[in-house]
């Protein structure tokens, strides 16, 4: 077997005379500069293998996933002197030899890698051939943003900074600005939520929305303080790429944008849960425990959260926490792909990544006049793009009769039916801006500021329903009354629609 290597060699490093020398099959068909002319020469599909000796701290899961995704599989085979490197690399799947390795060893490892590729074997982590310690590798923290401080730590401000909880002192004694108490490093869990959440198999639920749904971040702070409140582990994920809010919602004094190193730690190959529980702010919410990774501090970060990242982190989520709350942005394209002749970093791929790896997704829409039918056009699309397996529960939220007339929620329920071609369930949250008001203004959650206001309510029984899809019966009932005529009184916006899709209809 005849093996052509595109090869990015280390300087002062010769690998193409020993391999001769060896008389190997293997051959050095190209040698390259860097990383970028590496791949480009990957795409040729020209070659079998990459091997790369120089720049190796550069490869990261992201481009391991693009190399195996090309139309042509190739391997790849790196060298290093440095331990540690070697190391990640072979957590990620990629063979690493020692810069000195034996030229027979390292076609042997070519040859491997090629065939491996041509049989589309999927990576695995490899074990330490080499016997070398694992090396603990160090947690990247942005650079320009410190971390968030605990109360009373040297360097703290503001309002929780001057106070200093006891750990029994219940969230009601706690003045209206302090919004969420931060549990200190070694405060003690609760054992009864700890047993109670170990009873729970994990979840993944995505809080999604179309462009303008109102209330997305608020049902998802919401929804994740009331999972800590029945006894779940929780974590609440801030994955919105265009309007990152969920940590100005829990009055967090600072945001060192959490899911942005987990996701770089889980693009090195460096993410345990450890690493990842480290990256989570953890506080208190109602007397619960809530973990938070806070979203990006600029928007136009948003290139640090790759696909595969994003999707890894989920997974080694599941592993520390019962619940996974997931705030997403809106939009489903993928028209960076249509825009690049290469592979590119996408703006929604962070959404797309949480929506696949959820369990159940919640869909967040108003119950007005321009929100209701927005969300009937976006939620085929929703399902097209996660699937036919994850739960689609859809959540119409701030309804009220003076947008969508008498008995607003019969209204709706009926317009739904009858234009959207989906078993999606459909539940209702009032319209309380008094006590989302409130809460936004102290930061704090609704169990906190409003425990007894009927949105409160609303959302304790979201997060209590197991969500659960329908019986046959059930979604029979619903087929059957897309075929009812529309209900009297439907706001202006869904009778035109009504009336636009009456003229396109083919006639029987």
């Amino acid at each position: 077997m005849r093996v052509a290597v595109a090869a990015l060699v280390a300087p002062h490093h010769d690998v193409i005379g020993p391999l001769e020398r060896a008389q190997a099959e293997v051959t050095i068909l190209r040698r390259v500069e860097d990383l970028a002319e590496l791949l480009a020469v990957a795409r040729t599909g020209s070659v079998d293998v990459l091997l790369a000796s120089a720049e190796v701290e550069e490869i990261t899961r992201a481009l391991i996933d693009e190399v195996d995704s090309l139309d042509r599989p190739v391997g790849l085979v790196v060298q290093s002197e440095v331990p540690a490197e070697r190391g990640r690399l072979r957590r990620l799947g990629v063979p690493a030899l020692r810069l000195d390795a034996d030229p027979l060893e390292l076609a042997a490892a070519l040859t491997q890698a090629a065939r491996d590729a041509a049989l589309e074997t999927k990576r695995t982590p490899l074990p330490d051939a080499e016997g070398e310690p694992e090396l603990p590798a160090r947690l990247d923290v942005d650079a320009d943003e410190p971390r968030p401080l605990d109360p009373g730590e040297s360097g703290a401000s503001g309002p929780a900074a001057a106070l200093r909880l006891d750990d029994t002192a219940s969230a009601a004694e706690a003045p209206s600005g302090m919004s969420a108490e931060v549990v200190e490093e070694g405060e003690p869990e609760d054992s009864a939520a700890t047993l109670a959440g170990a009873a729970a198999s994990p979840v993944v639920v995505a809080v999604w929305g179309p462009t303008g749904a109102p209330g997305r971040t608020t049902v998802a702070v919401n929804l994740a303080a009331e999972y800590a409140l029945l006894g779940h582990r929780t974590v609440l994920v801030d994955a919105d790429t265009y309007g990152p809010s969920v940590a100005a919602c829990l009055g967090l004094l600072d945001d060192a944008a959490g899911l942005a190193q987990a996701a770089r730690a889980a693009d090195r190959g460096d993410l345990d849960e450890r690493r990842l529980a480290d990256c989570a702010a953890r506080i208190r919410v109602a007397g619960a425990e809530l973990s938070v990774l806070t979203g990006l501090s600029r928007p136009d970060r948003w290139p640090e959260l790759r696909s595969s990242a994003v999707a890894h982190v989920l997974q080694a989520a599941r592993g520390h926490w019962d619940r996974v709350v997931v705030d997403v942005g809106f939009c489903l394209e993928e028209d960076e792909e249509l825009s690049f002749d290469i592979p590119a970093p996408q703006r929604n791929a962070a959404t797309l990544a949480a929506l696949r790896a959820a369990d159940r997704i919640l869909a967040v829409g108003g119950g007005c006049a321009v929100s209701l039918p927005r969300l009937m056009r976006t939620i085929p699309a929703l399902v097209d793009t996660v699937g036919g397996t994850t739960q689609v529960q859809v959540v119409v939220n701030r309804v009220r009769s003076s947008t969508a007339g008498l008995a607003p929620q019969s209204q709706i329920q009926a317009a739904w039916r009858r234009f959207v071609d989906t078993d999606a369930r459909l539940s209702f949250l009032p319209d309380d801006p008094a006590a989302v008001d409130q809460a936004l203004l102290n930061g704090q959650v609704l169990a906190e500021s409003a425990p007894r206001s009927s949105l409160r309510r609303a959302l304790a029984g979201l997060a209590a329903d197991s969500g659960a899809p329908q019986t046959d019966g059930a979604a029979a009932r619903t087929r059957a009354a897309r075929t009812r005529r529309p209900a009297v009184g439907l706001p202006a916006s869904v009778a035109r629609l009504v009336r636009r899709r009456s003229r396109v209809s083919p006639r029987a």
